[in-house]
């Protein structure tokens, strides 16, 4: 498998950027087309507008045209970073919901790149987390200051089996193969059996079967969360990239996080590569 076809949600800024450049370079490496995406929808009323009956005609003027300078700002960097002979791309943009509109365009995208932790969302960017939960696609999350690339660097597996570990693990093939090494890490409490060592080593087989050769870390947590364990594992590793599975539910019509994924989001600040 190979990205065929990539979404990248952009804004202007410089985690915008970055997550351009990242997405140039996965482009040529993989030869797969990239589908820039924004969309802009102005902050809820202001109290005194509600109870006037709704927003006055100059201010949802003034909201679209900032809307329209920000998608323009958008559109420019895209252009900037992923047009030349060797990049295939094209341009989407919307007013209205940021999160809906990537879920929406995400049904024929093999992989969505978003920024975690985006100050701009939910108005002016896609919420990582919904679009994680709610698009049925995996999700590159970039961090605001990324320590190293996705691309070319060492790559840390979570490896919990289960049909997310499993989604993560298949989405990130490509990037897997461009990896200087893998880990694979399986982390468990100390009242839990272990994954079993002939599992591990039919994971092993596997990757090996895809040309990527990966060493296994089967370790028991003492002190730390799970997530904060993987991520002091993949600072020893040097890791560009985390593969794991996205847990998460809905509750009260809001999504809610499992522990380990919400730590991941939360505190990595080494791109993420999950699958709900």
């Amino acid at each position: 498998m190979d990205y065929a076809q990539v979404l990248v949600a952009v804004d202007d800024g410089p985690a915008g950027q970055t997550r351009l450049e990242f997405c140039r370079e996965l482009a040529i490496a993989t030869r797969s087309s990239v589908i820039g995406l924004a969309a802009a929808s102005h902050p809820p009323s202001p109290l005194g507008a509600e109870l006037g009956g709704g927003l006055s005609a100059d201010l949802l003027t003034a909201y679209r045209e900032a809307a329209d300078f920000e998608l323009m700002q958008a559109h420019t960097a895209f252009t900037l970073h992923l047009s030349g002979p060797d990049i295939v791309s094209r341009w989407i943009q919307a007013h209205g919901d940021p999160t809906a509109f990537c879920i929406r365009q995400a049904r024929f995208a093999d992989l969505i790149v978003l920024g975690i932790r985006n100050e701009r969302a939910p108005y002016g960017a896609p919420d990582p987390t919904e679009v994680l939960i709610g698009s049925g696609r995996p999700v590159l999350m970039i961090p605001p200051e990324p320590s190293r690339s996705p691309i070319g660097e060492h790559a840390l597996i979570a490896w919990r089996d289960g049909k997310e570990a499993r989604r993560a693990l298949a989405a990130a093939m490509p990037l897997l193969r461009l990896a200087s090494g893998v880990t694979v890490v399986t982390i468990r409490s100390e009242d839990e059996p272990d994954q079993g060592s002939e599992e591990l080593a039919e994971l092993a087989d596997y990757l090996a079967k895809h040309g990527i050769v990966a060493s296994i870390v089967d370790d028991s947590l003492m002190h730390a969360t799970v997530g904060r364990h993987l991520l002091q594992e993949a600072a020893t590793h040097g890791c560009g990239l985390i593969v794991a599975g996205g847990y998460g539910h809905t509750r009260l019509q809001e999504w809610m996080l499992g522990g380990v994924t919400r730590d991941l989001v939360q505190e990595s600040s080494i791109c993420l590569l999950l699958a709900h």
